[in-house]
């Protein structure tokens, strides 16, 4: 199955991804500071791909973040993934709606949808509202949204080897973004000319 890599700055993302047929194609997108973006429309057309959208996104003081994704199964025998991260911070606000959508006659469709949320701030707010719509039954599709905090055994590891804890705030901060971009976030932060993603 041929590759294809795609790496945007979320506002220059195209708001409609069309799958190829024997094509695994992804698509990284990351983002810092407030924006509304249009419904980035996932569309499965053909059979035999892999549609991927993979993300990161930061939010402080008093940004606000409206993202949301529409994965569409027209046809069957493909798949899909959607992989969103954000950092919360000050008195931001993100809201999401992930929805995937199989169509009736699109079976043996494969869908999934992760959506965390590192909240370091009390005064952020995060709204994630994932959903589904299925109308064939031989298809595999799910979703998952995660909302957690630092966790205060790593930042006191990371300060009892001499670490301020900004420092230790940061690291993790940059390690939970990472993961999203995996083996390619070299790559990605190449492209964009970001040295940090925090």
């Amino acid at each position: 199955m041929k590759k294809i890599i795609e790496i945007y700055k979320l506002e220059e993302l195209p708001v409609k991804l069309e799958a190829e047929e024997e094509t695994h194609k992804i698509y990284y997108f990351y983002h810092k500071g407030s924006v509304e973006k249009p419904s980035i429309q996932l569309i499965l057309n053909c059979k035999n791909s892999l549609l991927e959208l993979k993300g990161a996104l930061i939010a402080d003081s008093r940004d606000k973040v409206t993202l949301s994704t529409n994965t569409i199964h027209i046809t069957g025998e493909n798949a899909a993934r959607v992989h969103i991260k954000t950092v919360l911070s000050g008195k931001s606000i993100f809201s999401f709606t992930g929805m995937i959508r199989i169509n009736k006659g699109a079976s043996l469709s494969d869908s999934f949808l992760q959506q965390d949320n590192l909240v370091v701030s009390p005064d952020a707010i995060c709204n994630s509202t994932p959903q589904l719509e299925i109308e064939d039954d031989n298809v595999k599709a799910s979703h998952g949204v995660t909302v957690g905090s630092f966790d205060s055994s790593q930042i006191f590891y990371m300060k009892s080897r001499g670490l301020s804890e900004q420092t230790a705030r940061d690291i993790i901060s940059e390690s939970f973004l990472a993961d999203v971009y995996k083996e390619n976030s070299k790559s990605v932060m190449s492209k964009l000319n970001i040295k940090s993603l925090i």
